[in-house]
Formats: structure tokens, sequence, C-alpha cells
């Protein structure tokens, strides 16, 4: 049953999101890969232990030498709350595409400016991204009692 549900995911992950990558050519003629933006993701309830457990150990190997998971703040936001501040789509984004979230997102430039440095790309896929969107969700119950109450973003 939970391998079925494991393809299930996956391919409603692979529905449901829009975010790939294509090459292009500048005008000086180098290659430059272009990603696109996550566009749509499905929350559902009750949380999905298996994603968040993937999340979990994704956050504590890339993530939790700069932010932490309760209220306490380093050099650079805390993630209690996340879900409750932001969109599943621009978290997602956020993870996927720190670049072109910095140049083209009010917000995460003004988060750039801030703190006066931009978070390192990830390098996860589109699942290890959800993922960690669900890991935030748990958390955000844990430490803050609320999650999935993010607006649009700009």
């Amino acid at each position: 049953m939970k391998i079925k549900s494991g393809i299930l995911l996956t391919l409603v992950i692979g529905l449901l999101i829009s975010c790939s990558s294509s090459r292009t050519t500048n005008e000086s003629g180098e290659e430059k890969e272009e990603k696109s933006l996550v566009g749509y993701v499905e929350l559902n309830d009750p949380l999905e232990e298996d994603l968040i457990s993937v999340g979990s150990k994704i956050f504590n190997e890339k993530c939790s030498k700069c932010h932490t998971l309760d209220t306490t703040k380093f050099f650079v936001p805390s993630f209690a709350g996340i879900t409750n501040r932001r969109t599943p789509e621009w978290i997602m984004n956020m993870i996927l595409n720190v670049d072109l979230m910095v140049e083209e997102d009010s917000i995460a430039h003004a988060l750039w400016m801030e703190h006066g440095i931009k978070m390192p790309e990830p390098q996860l896929t589109v699942e290890e991204a959800r993922s960690m969107l669900e890991f935030f969700r748990k958390n955000d119950l844990v430490h803050v009692g609320t999650k999935d109450e993010g607006v649009v973003t700009e």
C-alpha cells in the first residue's frame, strides 16, 4: 500500500507542479539553464509522514547550519511559521530557484537585502522540495500551533 501511495504521490506532484528547466543561449553564445517556477502545490491533510521524514533529513543535512525551526533567529530567518507567512508555491520556489526568486520576487529580494546573504542553491528535486514543505508544515504545528495560513506574497 505504501508503494502505491508513493507512486501516486510522485505522479500527482509531477502533474500539479510545473517546475522544469531548459537551456537557452545568451547573446554571447553561452548556454544558460533557465528554470521555471512552481505554479501550484496541492496540500493534503493529514500530513504525510513519509514526506516529513525525508524533509527532516534534508533540513538536517542542508539547512540546519543557518536556519532554526523554532523562533530563535541566527543571521537568517527562522523557519518557524513559514507556512503561515508564505504560500506553498513561494516556499517551494525559494527552495528550488533561489537565484530566480531573488531576482524576480520582491520579498525574496528584500530578505536578501535585509540579511546580506543569499541562500545557496540546495540542488534539490521537486519531490525533495515538496518533502521540505511537508516538514515545514509539521514544524509549524509543533512550534507555532497553526499551518498553511500563508497568503499571496506580492
